[in-house]
């Protein structure tokens, strides 16, 4: 039987790469909070809730602001590595 760390270092890159994962865990949160903050906003623009629409529309494009800044910073090529 195989312990976690022992089948993680296995899985870990070794040419150092894939350390990101506090900027990964960021926009993943972000990538979720994208998703659901348009699905809900404009659930709640067609049944004519207007202000929280326009927030949760609001917070899902900040979420989304936040994704296109760190991948800018880190590079886009990290998303297919």
């Amino acid at each position: 039987m195989e312990c976690a760390s022992e089948l993680a270092a296995r899985h870990l890159p070794v040419n150092g790469r894939g350390c990101d994962g506090l900027a990964n865990l960021l926009d993943w949160i972000a990538g979720c909070v994208l998703v659901y903050g348009a699905l809900f906003g404009v659930g709640k623009l067609l049944l004519h809730e207007t202000l929280p629409g326009v927030l949760m529309l609001g917070l899902s494009a900040i979420a989304g602001a936040v994704i296109y800044r760190d991948l800018s910073r880190r590079g886009w090529r990290t998303v297919v590595e």
